[in-house]
């Protein structure tokens, strides 16, 4: 197999590894899921590309699935289990995108197409195997899902582009590895790779529409373009840091949250910052900024990214970091 090329100067067995430096425990890490996501992918997988003749099948032919199967409605957790910057309720997007009337040209470029049906398996094994899941596990559901002509998917998707938006919460926070998180995953990765691969006009005016720009932040407005890289972060790096919270599930980064709290009265005096933080959020002080929903406690982190340069605000982060320490 190929590994990328960041990933071959890292590695220390390559002619150039000891010119660049020792591969770190972090990186070796994600150099072996990278080699086992990969082999799983290219492991005796009976999916195959279809040679599409004529039309798809039309989705009022195929078998409604349950809307919210059962193991959704008795799920109390409704934080979301996976998610993207800047999309609001991953499974809705996917609705939108793959079961628009304008979507059978996904569904048959990925019919045709080996190269993106092996890739947006692959993602999805990497994806499995970078959260803990066994890719061996996981298999069988992708074999079944991932097989042309995609009936199950395509019936899948019209489904949730019916549903409410506290349903779509439900499908959001499908337990890691169930049959439902599978085929949210399987989704979001054909709508990724179509929008980047497609190169169909009518799905790039698909996608615009059914995903217009948004921030990773709805309060500053500024973007993120990858996950930080915790402690080798430069000091002039400006980080954000994405928080989800009830009872809306919208995101938001915690500076935002912290200069909203401070706001309403924040007081850190005999107690910590996240003490006396909850202490607000509890008294019911703090709205959404996206939904002016009440925020509820607690919270969940979704982790530190890198923001993109020339954004407003890019320095107030550096700038709080640097007052902590």
């Amino acid at each position: 197999f190929f590994l990328p090329l960041s990933l071959r100067l890292l590695s220390t067995q390559h002619p150039l590894g000891s010119m660049v430096r020792r591969i770190t425990g972090r990186e070796r890490r994600r150099l072996r899921a990278w080699k086992e996501a990969d082999a799983c992918s290219r492991s005796s997988s009976p999916i195959q590309p279809l040679a599409v003749s004529g039309e798809l099948p039309l989705l009022t032919t195929l078998r409604a699935p349950d809307a919210v199967p059962p193991a959704l409605l008795g799920h109390a957790d409704r934080f979301p289990t996976k998610f993207r910057i800047g999309v609001e309720r991953l499974s809705g997007l996917a609705g939108r995108v793959l079961a628009s009337p304008d979507a059978d040209g996904i569904w048959e470029w990925l019919c045709r197409s080996s190269v993106a049906l092996r890739a947006v398996r692959r993602a999805v094994v990497q994806e499995c195997v970078r959260l803990g899941l066994s890719a061996d596990v996981i298999g069988p559901h992708l074999n079944a899902l991932l097989a042309p002509p995609f009936d199950a998917l395509r019936k899948r998707a019209e489904s949730l582009r019916e549903l409410s938006d506290d349903d779509l919460m439900l499908w959001d926070a499908a337990p890691l590895g169930s049959r439902e998180w599978i085929e949210v995953a399987v989704l979001d990765e054909i709508r990724e790779h179509a929008r980047l691969y497609c190169g169909n006009q009518a799905v790039d005016n698909l996608m615009a529409a059914a995903e217009p720009p948004t921030h990773a932040c709805p309060r500053c407005m500024r973007d993120v373009s990858m996950a930080a890289r915790g402690p080798n972060t430069t000091a002039m790096e400006d980080e954000m840091r994405l928080i989800v919270y009830g009872p809306c599930y919208h995101k938001a980064c915690y500076d935002c949250l912290l200069d909203m709290a401070e706001e309403r009265g924040l007081d850190c005096e005999g107690g910590g910052v996240l003490a006396a933080l909850e202490q607000v959020v509890r008294a019911g002080s703090l709205q959404c900024p996206s939904c002016d929903a009440t925020v509820t406690w607690p919270w969940h982190d979704c982790g530190r990214f890198t923001v993109k340069p020339y954004e407003p605000l890019a320095a107030r982060s550096c700038a709080r970091r640097r007052a902590s320490n």
